[in-house]
């Protein structure tokens, strides 16, 4: 996953939005919700006051809640994603 990779909602994850009936944490709900086919990862990080945005994303791709960006499996987004970070 590159900071630039951009996802959107998948069915389940519309569902997950009108129903909450897939049991994420706050914190992977916040995420999904600004999951918006525009939002970036850089984005989604700032607006979700994340740290490990990496490790939400790969959660809710592998619960078929989002898709899209460059990498599909959780275990490639957040090794992408973290060798791009810079350190603060």
């Amino acid at each position: 996953m590159k900071a630039s990779d951009i996802f959107y909602k998948t069915t389940r994850g519309q569902t997950e939005i009108d129903s909450r009936s897939g049991n994420l944490s706050i914190k992977q709900r916040r995420v999904l919700i600004l999951v918006n086919g525009a939002n970036d990862c850089t984005e989604l990080k700032r607006l979700s006051l994340c740290d490990n945005i990496a490790e939400v994303i790969g959660t809710l791709i592998d619960g078929g809640f989002i898709d899209g960006g460059a990498s599909t499996t959780s275990a490639t987004a957040a090794q992408d994603y973290s060798s791009q970070e810079s350190p603060k």
